[in-house]
Parts: C-alpha cells; sequence; structure tokens
C-alpha cells in the first residue's frame, strides 16, 4: 500500500441496551428527487463531496487495508490486528509521514453482528494509546496511558443498536457506527527496543463476545476472510478517479451501514436531490441525464474546495507552524474533516498527540536542504509533555531523507547536548554545520523539506495555545 493516512474468570453480566433511535431522513419507501438547475445540481455535488469525504474515504481505506487473507505488515481481515514490526526508513513509502517513535498497531472492525472485545496486556508503564475512530473519521475513544493506564484491560466496543449482556469485567465503548478503525500505538525507543514492543503488541487481542463468554481467547479463526482482490491504488488516488455515479453510490452504500449522526439532519436532506437518501441504494437514472454533466463539475470543485483549503492553511499566527487544537472530533466543521482526511486520515486528538506542521523558515520561506537552519529553545522551553516529544523531517513527498546516520527525527528521548544555560538548539541541514555537535544535528536532502513536531500527551501549557514551537531560523 502506498501513501495512505483478556481473562475473565467466573461471568457477571451486565445488561446493556446501545444505540439511540436515528433521526427519519427523508422518504421511507422512495427516493424522492426533483428537478434540479444546473447550478444548484453542481453545488449541491460539492457540498456532497466536501461532507462525505471522509466517509468514502474510509470505505476505500478498509477495503484496501483488509484486502488479504492472513495478517501482514499494515493489513489483516476484519477484526484482527495487523501489527508494524518495525520502525520505518527511508525505503517506507507505504505510509505519507510516518513517525519513528512508536510501532503501529491498526485494525477495522465490523460490529454488525455482535460487540468485539478488545484486550490489552499490561505495558508496564510503557506509554501507548489506541484511538477507536468511527466510519467518519471522528475519535470517539481512546485507550491508553492517559486515559485508562496500563494495566490488563477489556474494552466491549458495542455497534449502534446492539442490545444484549456483556461481561462486568469489561467496561463498555458505545460506538457510533458499525465500521470502526483502531489507530494504535506503542512507543518504541529505537531498534533495540522492538522485541519488548513485538511483545506488547502480541498481548493485542480482538475476540467476539460469543467467543470471548465460551472461554475464547483473541486469535485466528474467529472471522471470515475478508479477501478480495483489490488493485494496490492509493485510496486518495482511488477516489480522485471516482466519476460522480460512482461517489454518489458509493456515499449512498456507505450511509446505508453508517448512518449519520443526527445532528448531520439538515445537510443529508439537502443531498436528498441527489438521490442520497439514508437506506436506499442510489439509482442514478432518477435524475436527469442532462445535468450529469453539471453533476461532475460540482464533484470536481468539492476536490478542489478540500485542496485549497488543505494548501490555504496558515501557519503565520503560529510562530510559522501550521497547528490545529481540534483533530479527531469535528461535529459540523465538514470542511475541516474533509482537509484532516486528505492530509492524514487517522488523526488523534490534541489531548493524545499534538502535531504542528511546517515547511517555511522564519521569514515564511520554504525550507531547503541548500541552507542550514536552528530551532532554539529557550530554558525549560522544549515541548511540555506528559509522555515525548520528537521532531521529525520529511522530504517533499512526506517520506523519510536518506542520510549517512539513518538518523529522521530527534527528540526529548536522544542524548541531545544542552547549552550551558540550559537552552537546546536543534540543527537541521544537508551537512553538519561547523561548530555544532553531531548529536543535536538532523540531516535534511538537498531539496525542499518539511518538518512535524510529535508532542505525545501535551500539556495544558501545549492544549490552551500558551506554549507554540520556536520559529525554524535559518543560519547565516
Amino acid at each position: 500500500m502506498r501513501g495512505w493516512s483478556l481473562e475473565l474468570g467466573k461471568y457477571w453480566l451486565l445488561s446493556i441496551l446501545a444505540g439511540a433511535q436515528l433521526p427519519a431522513y427523508g422518504s421511507t419507501t422512495s427516493i424522492a428527487t426533483r428537478s434540479l438547475e444546473n447550478q444548484e445540481a453542481a453545488r449541491l455535488m460539492e457540498d456532497a463531496v466536501v461532507y462525505a469525504y471522509p466517509l468514502v474515504l474510509m470505505e476505500l481505506t478498509k477495503e484496501l487495508m483488509t484486502s488479504v487473507a492472513h495478517p501482514t505488515k499494515g493489513r489483516a481481515p476484519i477484526n484482527e490486528f495487523a501489527h508494524v514490526r518495525q520502525l520505518p526508513d527511508n525505503a517506507m513509502s507505504d505510509i505519507v509521514s510516518p513517525n519513528v517513535d512508536t510501532l503501529y498497531s491498526l485494525a477495522w472492525l465490523d460490529l454488525r453482528q455482535e460487540p468485539i472485545i478488545l484486550s490489552v496486556p499490561d505495558t508496564n508503564n510503557r506509554y501507548y494509546l489506541m484511538p477507536i475512530m468511527d466510519a467518519w473519521t471522528n475519535v470517539f475513544a481512546t485507550i491508553g496511558k492517559r486515559t485508562t493506564g496500563t494495566k490488563t484491560g477489556a474494552y466491549a466496543i458495542v455497534g449502534p443498536g446492539w442490545a444484549g449482556d456483556l461481561p462486568l469485567d469489561t467496561e463498555a465503548i458505545q460506538a457510533p457506527t458499525n465500521t470502526v478503525w483502531i489507530v494504535g500505538r506503542t512507543q518504541c525507543d529505537g531498534a533495540a527496543d522492538t522485541p519488548a514492543v513485538n511483545e506488547i503488541q502480541d498481548g493485542f487481542g480482538l475476540t467476539k463476545l460469543s467467543a470471548w463468554l465460551a472461554g475464547g481467547r483473541p486469535g485466528r479463526g474467529n472471522w471470515p476472510s475478508s479477501m478480495v482482490s483489490l488493485p494496490d491504488v492509493p485510496p486518495v488516488e482511488a477516489l480522485a478517479r471516482m466519476d460522480a455515479p460512482a461517489f454518489l453510490e458509493r456515499l449512498a452504500k456507505a450511509i446505508r451501514a453508517n448512518p449519520p449522526a443526527a445532528s448531520d439532519a439538515t445537510i443529508v436532506r439537502r443531498l436528498e436531490p441527489l438521490g442520497i437518501v439514508v437506506g436506499h441504494d442510489f439509482d442514478p437514472t432518477a435524475l436527469d441525464a442532462d445535468k450529469w454533466a453539471a453533476i461532475e463539475k460540482g464533484r470536481q470543485q468539492g476536490l478542489a474546495s478540500i485542496d485549497r483549503a488543505a494548501l490555504s492553511a496558515s501557519g503565520s499566527e503560529n510562530n510559522g507552524w501550521v497547528i490545529s487544537y481540534l483533530l479527531g472530533s469535528y461535529g459540523s466543521r465538514y470542511l475541516e474533516r474533509a482537509v484532516a482526511a486528505r492530509m492524514g486520515l487517522g488523526a488523534s486528538v490534541a489531548a493524545d498527540t499534538f502535531y504542528p506542521y511546517t515547511e517555511v523558515d522564519s521569514h515564511g520561506v520554504p525550507l531547503t536542504g541548500e541552507r542550514a537552519y536552528v530551532i532554539h529553545f529557550t530554558p525549560g522551553q522544549t515541548p511540555p509533555v506528559y509522555a515525548f516529544w520528537s521532531l521529525t523531517l520529511y522530504d517533499s513527498s512526506h517520506f523519510f531523507a536518506p542520510n549517512r546516520l539513518s538518523r529522521y527525527a530527534l527528540g526529548g528521548r536522544d542524548a541531545l547536548a544542552y547549552n550551558a544555560d540550559g537552552s537546546l538548539d536543534i540543527y537541521i541541514a544537508s551537512e553538519v554545520p561547523p561548530g555544532t555537535p553531531e548529536s543535536n544535528w538532523l540531516p535534511a536532502p538537498k531539496a525542499n523539506f518539511n518538518l512535524i513536531l510529535r508532542a505525545y500527551w501535551p500539556s495544558e501549557a501545549i492544549l490552551e495555545g500558551r506554549w507554540l514551537p520556536p520559529v525554524v531560523r535559518p543560519l547565516l
């Protein structure tokens, strides 16, 4: 894939009735389309693309990541973990902007039949997080050191509308949709630390409730194979290639399986003239044939508006860094949600991970290896976090740049040389700047590059905007 984004003894049962009534969207017997003017048809389609881009992208990503018969790196059948067992290097081309701080444990869940029990081991105080995302990319729960601690645990992830009994020793997590994505990450302090992390990964498990109650344990054989033959096309690219009928058909299918939130009722009703009605298949013949050119124009305008919003994100008020404090929970901010999905599907909430990004220096000039730079942290002003932080460099394609040290990031866990006054300088250049410690050198390619500062479990000073990353200053 290129570029994408428990143990219980005696059972005591807890009764749970999950899921609220869904709002009644549209007609229950027929799709009520009406005659559309071309301009209105284009505008509605543009709105449909912006609104549903994350949902359709999640469906495409799920299909690609689960189209295997057995777990592999980054892929696994439905309801199974795919563990990434090694830290990435410059050969990595599966995931854009990968990190060298954690090892991933990824899983797509299908909750239509019954709840799935997520079991986690004791991580011996090691930091980990498991954001749990609905089909619309909203993070509705997070398991991990910040929220649930590092001891063993069992969490019953329950789909909407399910009613039944859960083991008392499990904690219920209500999912808004039947499709769920777990994007787990476990702290890894370098290649020598990977065996210890792999052991923790092996302790993560997913088990059907029925198998759990029968004494089953996580492992192979619980799930039907989700293996299908799919072209190895990045989901973002596959979505961009869809014409308007294909997109609308995908959307109708996706919202049948994962209905919108009640708060989306207004926009969902607005899309009914396009033939999008919750619970119904899409019928392209219900729309006037002479409107398809306008609808296709609206599709293109929708994609263009997402790309424009992504490109226009400005960090000028944040020392040149692009910062979002609202990732992972979007409400009715549909364009922001679409941009987040377009730039990096699977974003966590800021309380778990804070990711300032920049590709410009203190003068607004694009970063390039033709120059050397320094990031200066004044005494006591390295990123204030409860876990750890890192600064990672990527080339213009958002992958690691090869260098003689195979060094792609620096951070608080590294043996950095602090200045006499307690301040810290990190130097960014294609070669070590004269008179600077190599321990503080982050190698850059000769061409353009960008930076991501990752703060894991950020403090209130970060979340409240009282701490900002320093500027990237060119060296004279």
